[in-house]
């Protein structure tokens, strides 16, 4: 199985510093490491958009950890350009099995990667699985976690996702056409009435048409091609960031202890059962399916 790691980052440089550090300490060695940096100021309006300043620091961490960098922040380009390219690199370039993306405010545990592998291979197997993630649910405690590690749940985000190819070649052309709409526009200023009408034309989207996002749009193809996501309640990564293009203090406030609950991260390694994947498919694919998404 080979796996590539994708990094994604923008300007909040304190935060790279330390969600990417751990990235790399804790990377299996056989797996290959890329950074996506995104860039501060908007290609057709020239607006400042984000910080030179932070950009410039992501850089020069770059140089002392010798990582290989896309893009090197040149121009504000938006996520779903920059997810789409690190997948491209992945399956295209590097011939991979597996990507995970992992953005800028995603804090993994020592054992994160050591729980993706076995997703991994899970999903390799079971051509149904549209995306997984060790996130996990930090507002359980840890006891409640343990218990029910083979009770596996929908990803409420795409939050230390990984894909396999073979599902990523099923909704590429479908995604390659919601960036054919965005031609024109900053992602931040995206066409989201051109958006959510196009998302709706495809089947099981009815929850999702509403984010316009790249998140949004690749789960709402994962369902249109009968595929479902699942994660472990275990918590092997948390969310640190309060602000940033789809996130503020105040939403962040609301759904703390999902994004970064009291119970993250899960103090030591599990295995997790494959079985149970397939024999909870048809329930985990209506669970998402019915999902609130938000």
């Amino acid at each position: 199985m080979k796996v590539c790691v994708a990094f994604i980052a923008f300007d909040r440089h304190r935060l790279v510093k330390l969600t990417l550090t751990r990235v790399w300490r804790f990377l299996p060695w056989q797996w290959k490491l890329k950074v996506f940096q995104d860039g501060p100021i908007e290609r057709s309006t020239g607006r400042t958009v984000g910080s030179t300043k932070g950009v410039g620091q992501n850089l020069a961490l770059y140089r002392y950890l010798e990582l290989d960098v896309e893009f090197k922040g040149e121009h504000n380009r938006g996520i779903a350009e920059i997810i789409y390219a690190a997948e491209c690199w992945a399956f295209d370039e590097c011939g991979a099995d597996v990507v995970i993306v992992i953005e800028d405010d995603i804090v993994i545990s020592r054992f994160f990667f050591f729980a993706m592998r076995q997703f991994a291979r899970m999903s390799i197997s079971y051509e149904r699985v549209g995306a997984f993630s060790a996130f996990g649910d930090c507002s359980l405690q840890y006891a409640k976690q343990f218990q029910k590690r083979n009770t596996f749940i929908p990803m409420h985000h795409r939050w230390g996702y990984g894909v396999t190819r073979d599902f990523w070649s099923k909704t590429r052309s479908d995604y390659m056409r919601y960036l054919d709409l965005m031609q024109g526009y900053e992602y931040r200023s995206r066409p989201h009435a051109a958006i959510t009408e196009f998302v709706l034309r495809f089947k099981n989207t009815r929850n999702i048409a509403h984010i316009t996002s790249q998140d949004g749009v690749q789960t709402a193809l994962m369902l249109h091609h009968g595929g479902f996501s699942f994660m472990s309640p275990v918590s092997y990564a948390i969310n640190i960031g309060k602000s940033g293009t789809h996130m503020g203090p105040g939403f962040f406030q609301h759904y703390k202890k999902q994004f970064k609950g009291p119970y993250g991260h899960f103090p030591f390694p599990l295995l997790f059962f494959r079985g149970a994947l397939t024999e909870q498919s048809n329930d985990l694919f209506n669970q998402c399916v019915n999902y609130e998404y938000y």
